[in-house]
């Protein structure tokens, strides 16, 4: 129902705007700055819907997503929310994902519980919505993040493991390199330092380890949609 309800905005607003742009003299650069308000009112109202649909999508409290969850952490990972679960989640899950694109034209978001229930089977926005609500289950902290390069488009969830890099690099890193070895020579972060966020660590489905390298290399960040948890930064026990 949301859906309906959006796109008869969405087209309201589209029809307002063209009305508008069809009926104004052509004269200075009045029809250029409609036509500007136009593309700027339909992203925002974009935005918005993507956000609405992604938020609802990430039910980390379904008793399916939940459970689901809470079974993937390893029996000696077991305790406070740590670094530990966060990572035995993104092995079985990226394990087990299998990417499948969305119907031709239409952009569907997925629950966590219903990625789960087909699977673990869907595109970037279904897995970050899924690693979103694997992380809300524990009580930590992510976000999912929206990026643009060119024509292509990009979602993936990170989370927040450290309030500096200085601890970011002498705990966090130290952790990752323990449990996979020389296979995690680098690890891939964001700190929007203007925000005082911390740091978060790259969740996103095209690397086989929390850490990997980010899917574009010069993106434009659309959008950002925080999950906020009850916990601060993750506890670092080493894995036993």
């Amino acid at each position: 129902m949301y859906r309906v309800h959006s796109l008869a905005i969405l087209v309201l607003i589209v029809g307002v705007c063209l009305i508008s742009l069809l009926t104004v003299p052509a004269h200075g650069d009045l029809k250029g700055d409609l036509y500007h308000l136009l593309t700027r009112s339909i992203d925002v109202l974009q935005r918005m819907v993507f956000t609405y649909q992604t938020t609802q999508a990430v039910n980390y409290l379904d008793p399916l997503t939940r459970n689901f969850f809470l079974h993937l952490i390893k029996h000696e990972h077991g305790g406070s929310y740590s670094l530990a679960q966060i990572c035995d989640i993104y092995d079985y899950c990226y394990s087990h994902w299998t990417y499948v694109s969305d119907p031709d034209q239409h952009e569907y978001i997925a629950s966590a519980s219903e990625s789960i229930a087909n699977g673990l089977h869907g595109d970037c926005e279904d897995f970050a919505v899924l690693m979103a609500a694997g992380i809300k289950a524990i009580g930590g902290t992510s976000w999912i993040i929206v990026q643009q390069q060119g024509y292509d488009g990009h979602a993936f969830a990170q989370v927040y493991v450290a309030p500096t890099k200085t601890y970011f690099d002498t705990h966090v890193v130290e952790y990752l390199r323990n449990r996979y070895g020389n296979a995690q020579r680098f690890v891939w972060y964001s700190d929007i330092r203007e925000l005082n966020f911390g740091i978060w660590l790259n969740l996103d489905y095209t690397g086989p380890r929390p850490g990997s390298p980010f899917l574009f290399d010069h993106a434009e960040t659309k959008n950002i949609i925080p999950f906020w948890g009850t916990q601060t930064e993750p506890s670092l026990q080493l894995p036993k």
